[in-house]
């Protein structure tokens, strides 16, 4: 059903739409010369490919279900908590996300490990597209539709623990941005963690 759809659709199609601006915008960095092997040159063009395709049918589903008609299912709320850290998780991402693409070599004293202008502008089409993910849930404010994006969060959080675990020398610690991303990523898996368990049934 499209109301449990509604929130991935559009952050997908964020993410991708910028990530191919971030793409374009730096393509003299990518392996599209003959320099190159040919195997290098068809994983570049492949990514390419991706993030030009993906957004076109993600824009394709959003005009086709606008001319569906029908009624959206109740809602189950969300926490009062729950709302509440996403509420927070959207008014850091969204700006910390805008600023990371707008002028990264800036915006990187923010991060709490080194970027260059093109990784500060991946990451920030990143976390600019998780604070549309955690406004769009704000705004749906309901558990069943929010189910997309919190179990994101648990596999986001997971992976980026690990992946700090394994770079631990990367990472500036001690400094507040460090401390920052952290909270953020413990409070992403808690929201995660938590959601999933208000959707089960009393005494499952």
């Amino acid at each position: 059903m499209w109301a449990y759809a509604r929130i991935a659709v559009p952050t997908v199609l964020v993410f991708t739409t910028l990530t191919e601006l971030v793409t374009l915008y730096h393509l003299e960095l990518f392996h599209l010369s003959d320099t190159f092997p040919i195997s290098t040159r068809i994983v570049t063009w492949a990514w390419i490919a991706v993030y030009t395709v993906v957004p076109l049918c993600m824009i394709a589903l959003l005009v086709g279900q606008r001319k569906v008609t029908g009624a959206d299912p109740p809602r189950a709320p969300l926490p009062r908590w729950i709302a509440a850290v996403l509420v927070v998780h959207a008014a850091v991402m969204l700006p910390l996300g805008a600023y990371l693409l707008i002028a990264p070599e800036n915006a990187a004293a923010l991060w709490p490990w080194p970027l260059t202008p093109l990784t500060g502008r991946a990451v920030g089409a990143w976390v600019f597209s998780l604070g549309v993910a955690a406004a769009h849930c704000v705004r749906e404010n309901c558990l069943a539709r929010a189910r997309v994006a919190t179990q994101s969060y648990v596999v986001l959080a997971v992976l980026q623990l690990i992946a700090v675990g394994r770079y631990v020398d990367t990472v500036v610690w001690g400094a507040p941005q460090s401390t920052i991303y952290m909270i953020v990523l413990l409070s992403m898996l808690v929201v995660g963690v938590a959601a999933e368990a208000a959707r089960r049934p009393a005494g499952a």
